[in-house]
């Protein structure tokens, strides 16, 4: 069910693998999603591009990183930068999957 889904068995393996190798590496421009630091730098946490947080628990339209993988960021509070990936695009399975994580409250 989506109550079991959690950022480290679904979400963190999903940015990592997709996300992880272009930008969101440790030791590239935007480490922000990092291993280990990933789930406490987003929940919660207020976006640089726009004033929503990165991820609101409970609503994926609220949550900017779902506006970022659904490219609907721009329209999102005023948002920036290219759609994420930024090197192609998630498969629609894997973007709702992000949206059910956060439906679902978004849990560690």
């Amino acid at each position: 069910t989506d109550a079991d889904l959690s950022y480290a068995n679904d979400i963190e393996t999903l940015i990592q693998n997709r996300c992880g190798q272009s930008c969101h590496a440790k030791n590239k421009t935007s480490p922000v999603l990092a291993r280990n630091s990933g789930y406490d730098a987003i929940v919660g946490e207020r976006s640089g591009q726009s004033p929503l947080n990165l991820v609101e628990p409970g609503d994926h339209k609220s949550s900017y990183l779902w506006h970022k993988v659904n490219g609907t960021h721009r329209g999102a509070g005023q948002g920036s930068g290219a759609k994420m990936p930024k090197n192609g695009s998630l498969a629609q399975s894997e973007i709702e999957l992000i949206a059910d994580w956060i439906d679902a409250g978004a849990n560690p």
